[in-house]
């Protein structure tokens, strides 16, 4: 999914605005989350970005070792307080399953497919 939205936001040239929303449906892969969390929070946008494509492309298979080189400040108390918030808007939606797309908040209807959502972007939702 990570691979299709990339795709997506290149050939639309970021014309709209992706969110990923950091839980997860197991506990053991909170950690992860935390670590994305963490980078977010340094605001380096484009190394966010790429952390996502090489996270998605070759490091689920390290876990947290793939996070061990980027000096990320995991005592950062935001993080918690972040990762808490999207937990929160998760079970306000009521999401049950990951991926989840939704587009303005609604969830992408099962006839469209996530690289049909180029057609839309010159629309005013």
């Amino acid at each position: 999914m990570h691979k299709m939205i990339d795709d997506l936001l290149q050939k639309v040239n970021k014309n709209i605005n992706v969110q990923y929303i950091l839980s997860s449906f197991e506990e053991k892969l909170n950690s992860t989350n935390n670590y994305f969390i963490a980078a977010s929070l340094d605001n380096k946008i484009d190394s966010i970005i790429q952390l996502f494509n090489d996270w998605f492309e070759n490091g689920k298979v390290f876990h947290d070792d793939y996070f061990s080189n980027l000096s990320l400040n995991m005592e950062n108390p935001e993080i918690e307080s972040e990762l808490e918030k999207h937990e929160s808007w998760k079970n306000k939606n009521q999401l049950r399953g990951t991926p989840t797309v939704l587009v303005n908040g609604y969830r992408l209807p099962e006839s469209y497919k996530i690289e049909d959502l180029r057609f839309f972007t010159d629309l005013e939702l």
